[in-house]
């Protein structure tokens, strides 16, 4: 059977690290696997696995050392998926990209064109006139085949902080003036854009901390949000939570990933 993936996304602070905790101590009987970008962060190895050796016996985690997902995805991330979905033992694996990223370029793990050319012309700055493939490619190839043998991508998940949600998408400040994770690069897209573009792409969207918006003019506020996640993506299941408790069952092995759909939602991979 395939390895299922979702791929967790969303800004620094949205509640995404609290959300792949609620899963992991909520995991409804199922085996787990978990990539993320910092262990420490995630605050489980010590604590979490001396209290519970069930997290230790079941849970398989890998952390991506340097830096963002999106960067080393083509490599680490795909050695790393196909060992835990080889190993078999696993009902389902979530991926976390940084606040950074965008799930599509994760995504396209699982959906890019496979074919020599492509993969040549896609390392190659899209010329796909440019010669054969060198050894590195065709190694690169091989490894996304073999990633497709094993696993499907499952679920694409935005995890959204409904407490900021009217400021981020006002903002002017670019993705490398932030003071996000790291692998700043060059990125000179607003925050703003940055956000429509992980709701946009979204099977799931969680609008967290929703408990935040109790106060007066709350209710409308919420609405409002809703409404605009809402017109981005017609398509995704919106879920309001309070500090990301949701049931496993609506983020993992839900099958609502779909290439086809997900990449007419944006204008992207154009670029």
């Amino acid at each position: 059977p395939m390895l299922p993936v979702t791929i967790l996304s969303g800004f620094l602070g949205s509640g995404k690290t609290t959300l792949l905790k609620h899963i992991l101590t909520a995991k409804e009987g199922m085996k787990c696997g978990l990539i993320v970008n910092d262990m420490a962060k995630l605050n489980i190895d010590g604590m979490m696995l001396e209290k519970s050796s069930l997290i230790q016996r079941e849970e398989k985690l890998v952390q991506m050392q340097n830096g963002c997902i999106c960067c080393t995805l083509r490599d680490d991330l795909l050695d790393a998926v196909v060992e835990l979905a080889k190993d078999g033992s696993l009902d389902y694996l979530l991926v976390e990209s940084t606040g950074i990223s965008e799930p599509m370029q994760v995504a396209e793990t699982w959906a890019m064109d496979l074919s020599e050319e492509h993969v040549h012309g896609h390392a190659n700055g899209h010329d796909h006139t440019n010669g054969e493939m060198t050894d590195e490619e065709k190694s690169g190839l091989e490894k996304l085949k073999k990633l497709r043998d094993v696993s499907r991508l499952d679920t694409c998940v935005t995890v959204v902080d409904a407490s900021n949600f009217e400021l981020v998408m006002q903002m002017s400040e670019l993705v490398n003036e932030g003071g996000d994770e790291a692998c700043k690069g060059d990125d000179d897209r607003p925050l703003s854009q940055l956000l429509i573009e992980q709701v946009e792409f979204a099977d799931v969207i969680l609008l967290n901390k929703t408990d935040l918006l109790k106060t007066a003019g709350g209710e409308a506020r919420l609405a409002g949000i809703e409404k605009t996640i809402r017109t981005l993506n017609p398509k995704a299941k919106v879920l309001p939570t309070v500090h990301s408790v949701v049931s496993p069952s609506e983020i993992v092995n839900t099958h609502l990933f779909d290439w086809d759909r997900a990449s007419n939602a944006a204008g992207w991979l154009q670029s």
